[in-house]
């Protein structure tokens, strides 16, 4: 991957990428999904992403069109993929967003439903819908 796409800090610990030890950094992110093309392998593994109003309904019909993947634990979210702006221009994005001193004191009692951990998912959400809007816009 280092060789192909210059992608430097990543490292997989398994197969799904979702051990502990696991990581790739935003930008080797995008660098990985850059290199497969915008209608390459990877973009056929994502699905479309609908953006929701101010009462958390989706969008139908919204300008911004997000084909992605998201991958979520408890206070971690990740998105990365792909953007259709209203000006057709094609974004390749990646968003890691975590409270990982949070995220190491959960129980083990409480890791299905820890406290605190919905609510930081949807802020975490919205984070991630405002940045895309703001790309779309700027870009």
């Amino acid at each position: 991957m280092r060789a192909t796409t210059g992608a430097t800090r990543a490292n997989f610990v398994d197969h799904s990428g979702l051990e502990e030890g696991s990581r790739i950094s935003p930008s080797d992110m995008v660098k990985v999904l850059t290199y497969s093309g915008w209608d390459g392998p990877l973009h056929r593994l994502v699905k479309k992403i609908p953006l929701h109003d101010a009462k958390g309904r989706p969008i139908k019909n919204s300008p911004i069109k997000v084909h992605a993947k998201t991958g979520t634990l408890n206070f971690v979210s990740a998105l990365a993929g792909y953007i259709e702006t209203p000006r057709q221009q094609n974004l390749i994005f990646a968003i890691f967003t975590g409270d990982m001193p949070r995220r190491t004191k959960i129980k083990k009692a409480d890791r299905e439903r820890p406290k605190g951990a919905r609510a930081w998912n949807r802020r975490s959400k919205r984070l991630q819908q405002k940045l895309i809007e703001r790309w779309s816009a700027t870009f």
